[in-house]
């Protein structure tokens, strides 16, 4: 499967925050990526379905934009020669397996560094991650919706979870979750391809995981609770703070839970629920 990369070449901050509240929105968008020197990468798999809307905006912001297709054959090599390693400082590295281990940290996560989205670069993953920290794990049964590389979901089982499903709908980050579980050694992580529907009926976990899109997030609110044991604990990103928060918030009031925690890093902003009934 190829995938067209758009390159939106945001370099004022305030363009950045717009078009990052635009690409969220878009069902067809399945990856974000914020450059360090600015700009915006995104990835869809269906072009056709958001081109005028990115057009049309592109014409209102003046912000103009590149597209190029990008083969999945390819994906691996290009993101080895731009993968740094995440450090979050005192409590656990991303490191691919060609660098050095990092000094001082509890948990090495090694991954193999393919295009599969959640490479812990994102503020996004490193607000959940920073987040997980906190949380009790231990003897926890964990989903991880939207599971990427599968970095949440090992940290999970490291911090003590005994069971963790990471489930994500592309074939690509199936395929990656399942080579960095083995990498990292996990014995209690199951990696599937599918969406929300995999998880059998009556099945319920003690922590929810989820860095996904508001679109995503909004549409899911009402399964995320019914998949939660009583008092259980719902960990969302993927939230722009300005344009996102507050819709979060109350639809997951209206679901039964409660706002807990909120933490936020360059415009994203991760928030803890508690389910309440």
């Amino acid at each position: 499967m190829n995938y067209t990369k758009i390159n939106i070449q945001a370099t004022e901050v305030a363009d950045r925050e717009l078009w990052l509240g635009i690409l969220s929105q878009q069902e067809a968008i399945i990856g974000l990526e914020e450059l360090d020197h600015g700009g915006i990468i995104a990835y869809t798999t269906n072009w056709e379905s958001i081109q005028d809307e990115i057009e049309h905006w592109s014409r209102q912001t003046k912000v103009p934009f590149v597209l190029s297709e990008e083969a999945e054959q390819n994906w691996n090599a290009t993101w080895e020669s731009n993968f740094d390693p995440v450090v979050i400082e005192g409590f656990c590295s991303v490191r691919a397996d060609f660098h050095a281990p990092i000094a001082g940290v509890v948990y090495d996560i090694r991954i193999t560094p393919k295009m599969s989205f959640g490479t812990g670069h994102h503020a996004t993953t490193r607000l959940m991650m920073t987040q997980m920290k906190d949380l009790d794990f231990k003897n926890k049964s964990v989903f991880d919706y939207g599971s990427g590389t599968g970095i949440l979901a090992i940290l999970a089982e490291m911090l003590g979870a005994t069971q963790v499903d990471a489930v994500d709908i592309d074939e690509w980050s199936y395929e990656n979750g399942l080579e960095n579980v083995t990498t990292n050694q996990c014995h209690h992580v199951t990696v599937a391809q599918g969406d929300i529907n995999w998880v059998k009926p009556g099945k319920k976990y003690d922590i929810i995981l989820a860095n996904i899109n508001r679109h995503i997030l909004l549409e899911s609110m009402a399964q995320l609770n019914n998949l939660l044991h009583a008092d259980g604990q719902l960990l969302l990103s993927g939230i722009l703070k300005l344009q996102d928060t507050h819709i979060i918030v109350e639809k997951a009031k209206s679901c039964g839970f409660e706002a807990l925690r909120q933490t936020d890093d360059n415009g994203w902003t991760a928030i803890l629920f508690k389910k309440v009934n």
